[in-house]
């Protein structure tokens, strides 16, 4: 368990190592840290082959749950997790900040330069798209 953890882990922030949370930097190693193209692969093959998607995501739900994402998402800033699709928790985190600014009619509302609108379609791309298309 604690291997899958740390290939969550060193995907999720494998463009970004500066804002990985305190209680994660065990699983990243620098011999993970190291091998974080050969991990981004193996995990994106995984979320986009039909036969191992469901697998993915089991996999993912139980590492975000182990690794307490929501609660990691409360000190790491939205804006470094905009182009993420490792957690279907990280969706959940950027629809409640756009249903925020909606709700506040901030029409201007923008996270990382990315409009609602922008981010919607940026998140479309993502692994867990299908859970958020209704």
């Amino acid at each position: 368990m604690k291997f899958v953890m740390s290939l969550f882990a060193v995907y999720t922030f494998h463009d970004n190592l500066e804002v990985v949370p305190k209680e994660w930097k065990i699983f990243m190693q620098d011999r993970m840290k190291r091998q974080a193209s050969n991990i981004t692969v193996l995990l994106e093959n995984m979320m986009n082959n039909v036969i191992y998607q469901e697998c993915f995501d089991e996999l993912s739900d139980l590492v975000a749950e182990k690794l307490n994402v929501s609660k990691a998402l409360t000190v790491i800033p939205l804006e470094s997790l905009i182009s993420v699709g490792s957690f279907r928790t990280i969706d959940y985190a950027i629809l409640h900040w756009m249903i925020e600014r909606i709700l506040a009619e901030d029409k201007n509302a923008a996270l990382n330069g990315y409009s609602i609108t922008d981010l919607c379609t940026l998140r479309e791309k993502q692994h867990f798209h299908r859970a958020f298309e209704p």
